[in-house]
């Protein structure tokens, strides 16, 4: 008899531990009003603010069961809702950048290169002999990152970089090659953007842009062509990848929207709580 009593009251003890918040209206209905609150922040598209009631209610109630259970669909269902908004965004986006890049093609130039994806270059400067003088000349490559191709013509300074002002860009430690007592070097974006910024934003001509090295500074005149074209050779870059991350953006969006979709479907439907 005692043994069948004491498994009748363990069996009790258990029972009321599984309905726990239940068995205790206060903390039921504070979790149920959570959750109400939480819903109407999904509603009005407020997601960080549900998230943060949703973690409460899963932190402070976490005997709350039936709650907790409908905390969870609505967390799904909010994260749903946010991929598809953020998928709407995204493509909003890209129709404007798809606009701006429309705008600026006719612009460029494609310049084939024997055994590389060769470079856009601004058609009103390019010339074909620009190894022939010293000067600066802005690009884009087959991935649509900018950059500068610098030309030191006669001389050789052992280039680090260039200077707008008191705007540098950061200094390359490669040896640029020398050809025929004359240097060129290549400078990727990666150096180049405070540096592109400060030129892009401006719109006094000439400016003067000063090619830097280990053995002195050369400097080189740009004139309102060349500093327009180096300004839409950067916009035109800035839009290219912008559109290449908003695509991969987009592809995880979509994955995520459909795992999202599946992981709805798998969760039992639950009562509203409240």
């Amino acid at each position: 008899m005692f043994n069948a009593i004491r498994i009748i009251a363990l069996m009790l003890a258990a029972g009321l531990f599984m309905t726990g918040c239940s068995a205790d209206s206060s903390r039921s209905d504070a979790a149920s009003a959570l959750l109400s609150d939480a819903r109407s922040k999904v509603s009005a598209k407020d997601y960080k603010a549900a998230m943060v009631l949703l973690d409460t209610l899963d932190k402070s109630y976490r005997d709350c069961l039936e709650q907790r259970r409908a905390g969870t669909r609505l967390r799904t269902e909010a994260l749903r809702d946010l991929t598809i908004d953020s998928i709407a965004a995204n493509d909003a986006r890209r129709q404007r950048l798809q606009q701006h890049i429309t705008e600026l093609e006719p612009r460029f130039r494609h310049i084939d290169i024997d055994g590389t994806g060769g470079f856009l270059v601004d058609r009103s400067i390019y010339t074909g002999d620009e190894m022939s003088h010293t000067g600066i000349q802005p690009r884009i490559d087959d991935d649509g990152i900018f950059f500068v191709a610098v030309n030191l013509s006669g001389r050789t300074i052992g280039i680090t970089g260039l200077k707008v002002g008191e705007v540098a860009s950061q200094p390359v430690t490669w040896e640029s090659p020398v050809v025929e007592g004359s240097e060129i070097m290549n400078i990727g974006s990666e150096y180049l953007h405070d540096f592109a910024e400060t030129v892009a934003d401006t719109d006094k001509a000439p400016l003067t842009v000063e090619i830097t090295g280990r053995r002195g500074t050369v400097p080189v005149r740009l004139d309102s062509r060349q500093l327009e074209a180096f300004r839409a050779t950067w916009e035109y870059s800035r839009a290219l990848t912008a559109m290449r991350s908003a695509l991969i953006s987009r592809e995880r969006l979509e994955r995520q929207l459909h795992n999202l979709r599946d992981a709805l479907a798998n969760l039992p439907e639950t009562e509203t709580a409240e």
